[in-house]
């Protein structure tokens, strides 16, 4: 429970023993998704890495109660800033984090490494959007287009229920609010000081080469980067091995699987 009465739904994958001195892996979702889309990747990510990994749904979200804060304009740096803290908090997590994000929940994931008081020892940021292109508006629009026709929708509420186009229609309208063509978290990206590994797909519909080499030229330590051909907007589902073994590199570099 939240200090709002909120109930939140969370899972664990190999749960850190008391005395472990690992760092957990905390899964940051994206902007439509919930524990469950995940899928298989966490539990293979524990496999291979042996580090615990926690998932749990944001507020609004699959199996947590409703938002009261909702999609205002600032909800990215809340998300960052309040409701991770408490997440943390309640489910007495004092191991360091890695925090490994897609798509909004890497945009979350930057922001607290910039904001949050014990910050994470490294992000994975999947797909984010640091910068709003042409491209992204695009793609959010062909997602709004394929909510009005079809079975999206009907998809989406096995995991998200009744209030699943309230959902859609909410964060779609957030992002596509003539506000957002401003939206920039540059303050933001200057405040991170920890190692950064930058994952997308060549094919993604929301973002180009351009979100790398704006994070590339914002943040104080150059990010890592795996590019990869043949792989739309949510390479942990699509390229989930390279994914993992990248991911595997990328700690072992930094001597993280040694904690």
């Amino acid at each position: 429970m939240l200090d709002d009465g909120s109930q939140l739904f969370y899972q664990w994958w190999g749960k850190a023993a008391v005395d472990s001195k690992k760092p957990i892996v905390v899964l940051l979702q994206k902007g439509l998704g919930c524990t469950a889309m995940w899928r298989e990747f966490p539990e293979a990510l524990n496999a291979a890495t042996g580090l615990p990994v926690l998932s749990y749904d944001r507020l609004g979200y699959g199996k947590s109660s409703v938002s009261r804060y909702g999609f205002k304009m600032d909800y990215i740096r809340y998300e960052a800033d309040v409701l991770l803290a408490q997440v943390l908090s309640k489910l007495e997590v004092v191991n360091d984090i890695i925090l490994f994000g897609h798509s909004d929940g890497a945009t979350i994931a930057l922001a607290a490494a910039a904001l949050m008081e014990k910050k994470p020892i490294a992000v994975i940021a999947e797909a984010p959007h640091v910068i709003i292109e042409e491209v992204t508006f695009k793609g959010l629009n062909h997602t709004r287009s394929m909510m009005c026709k079809g079975d999206t929708l009907f998809k989406l509420s096995k995991y998200h229920g009744q209030r699943t186009a309230d959902l859609v229609y909410d964060w779609l309208d957030c992002w596509l609010s003539g506000e957002m063509r401003d939206w920039q978290m540059d303050d933001l990206l200057a405040k991170i000081d920890v190692p950064v590994l930058f994952i997308q797909g060549e094919e993604d519909h929301f973002g180009s080469f351009a979100q790398y080499k704006h994070l590339q030229k914002s943040l104080t330590l150059c990010p890592d980067l795996l590019w990869l051909k043949g792989c739309g907007h949510i390479p942990h589902l699509q390229k989930s091995g390279e994914v993992i073994q990248e991911f595997k590199l990328f700690i072992d570099r930094l001597g993280l699987n040694m904690l």
